[in-house]
């Protein structure tokens, strides 16, 4: 079953992940099912219902690392050369994530390369994993062939400094950037540095959202109707066959002395024969034609199709035995969606009936009745139609 579409105006909507709620300066319009979010400007707060808040977790952004500056010891000395650390597009892959290190000097050695997620304890730059990375004075080092060999992910880098071994030379000296001591056993002067990323999160956004719109209502069963008023008879006291049903007879005196416009009657629409559904009204449209109104009660009833028929004669004698059957009148109105009401096309008789006679109307209605979801299992046993 397809749900017609709606269109709602979302009232309120909340800007953090407290309960508090804002008028949207404009209204929102939306279809059903989509949740919707937008800045509020400032107006007075109001509680967002438990069953219309809405709320995505913030999460964490990707990893992000300040470049770092660390200058170096040569021959155990301070000098004025040093060395950056950032993160960045690879240089020779722009859709992959690096490492990069840049020497100050490119009379600097080549650098030599080690990056550990633990304290270095080798010392031996020779021995260093990553100096193919290295080319000048520059290295660069793909983030994820660290994060595969030490089987980490990249939310570890979040919560665990990364220790680089970087070591150079000038002339005669060796260069190392100024850290803390690697510790091989060996006595040397070998130092490291460490690298720590900073991983901020998106905030908790939260919304107001438009309630889940309910079922529509259900067009439930089929019922015969007739019109039946003041001047109304049963068209089975006639010798017509067919069941019940009734139509109305007025005298023509009366009826032709109406102005164009003027209703001619008013009655009741009934199925079932007792049950009261709705109303139906007659009106001349001019001395040989008549329109007619199918009400039925708003919110309860409606009608899928009409027949109408408007005769100088009496039902048998203008319809033979089965004048009950709605198939042999004049109008047929196909099938009505409209929940109403409903307003005939034209039906008319061949000529003006005389003063001294009458005219007979039958007025047939094929009714149903509107559930709604709240009729529980009425609303689920229905199986809705429109005609």
């Amino acid at each position: 079953m397809r749900l017609a579409r709606r269109r709602y105006t979302i009232p309120k909507c909340a800007t953090d992940a407290s309960n508090t709620c804002l008028a949207p300066a404009t209204p929102l319009r939306a279809r059903q099912s989509h949740l919707f979010r937008r800045a509020c400007d400032t107006c007075p707060p109001a509680d967002c219902p438990a069953d219309s808040k809405k709320c995505t977790p913030g999460g964490q952004k990707p990893p992000q690392l300040t470049p770092k500056t660390v200058y170096f010891a040569c021959g155990q000395q301070p000098t004025q050369y040093f060395s950056t650390s950032s993160y960045g597009n690879c240089p020779d892959d722009a859709t992959k994530k690096c490492l990069i290190f840049k020497l100050s000097d490119p009379t600097l050695e080549v650098p030599k390369l080690e990056i550990s997620f633990s304290p270095l304890t080798k010392s031996a730059p020779g021995q260093f994993t990553y100096n193919t990375k290295c080319s000048g004075s520059t290295c660069a080092v793909a983030i994820n062939d660290i994060l595969t060999r030490y089987g980490k992910t990249l939310n570890d880098l979040c919560t665990q400094p990364l220790y680089i071994g970087l070591h150079s030379g000038i002339g005669t000296e060796t260069c190392w950037p100024i850290g803390d001591p690697i510790d091989d056993k060996t006595n040397n002067w070998a130092m490291q540095y460490t690298l720590s990323f900073e991983c901020p999160t998106y905030p908790e956004t939260c919304c107001c959202c438009a309630p889940t719109p309910s079922p529509p209502d259900k067009k439930c069963g089929s019922d015969t109707a007739y019109a039946s008023g003041a001047n109304t008879a049963d068209l089975s006291s006639t010798g017509c066959t067919n069941s019940w049903g009734y139509y109305q007879t007025y005298a023509a005196g009366s009826v032709n002395s109406l102005p164009a416009g003027s209703v001619v009657y008013e009655a009741s629409l009934l199925a079932g024969q007792t049950n009261d559904v709705g109303k139906v009204m007659v009106t001349k449209t001019n001395d040989t034609c008549f329109t007619v109104t199918l009400d039925p009660t708003a919110g309860k009833f409606g009608v899928r199709g009409a027949h109408i028929d408007v005769s100088c004669s009496d039902p048998p004698t203008n319809l033979g035995t089965f004048c009950r059957s709605p198939g042999k009148y004049k109008f047929n109105a196909g099938c009505i969606t409209a929940s109403g009401p409903y307003t005939s096309g034209n039906v008319c008789v061949a000529a003006k009936c005389p003063d001294a006679g009458s005219y007979y109307f039958i007025i047939h209605a094929d009714t149903y009745k509107i559930v709604s979801p709240s009729a529980g299992a009425d609303y689920d046993a229905c199986v809705s139609q429109d005609c």
